[in-house]
């Protein structure tokens, strides 16, 4: 029997862990791009697919592996 979330018979659950953590560049449209760390100064991104997809695969991979997937 389950109860609703937040009751108390709801089971309690361990927090999720990363496997691992990274960061990859995107895309941009070439929109002003307001950065509160610059003290709203505007930004202009250059335009384009900045995407590096060997190594989005690459990382792919790597996590499937550390995932027993």
């Amino acid at each position: 029997m389950s109860g609703t979330p937040g009751s108390s018979s709801e089971k309690t659950r361990a927090p999720v862990q990363p496997v691992a953590i990274a960061i990859f560049s995107g895309s941009s449209t070439g929109e002003t791009l307001m950065v509160p760390a610059l003290d709203h100064k505007k930004v202009i991104l250059p335009v384009g697919d900045f995407h590096k997809w060997d190594a989005i695969v690459s990382w792919d991979r790597e996590m499937a592996g550390k995932m027993d997937v």
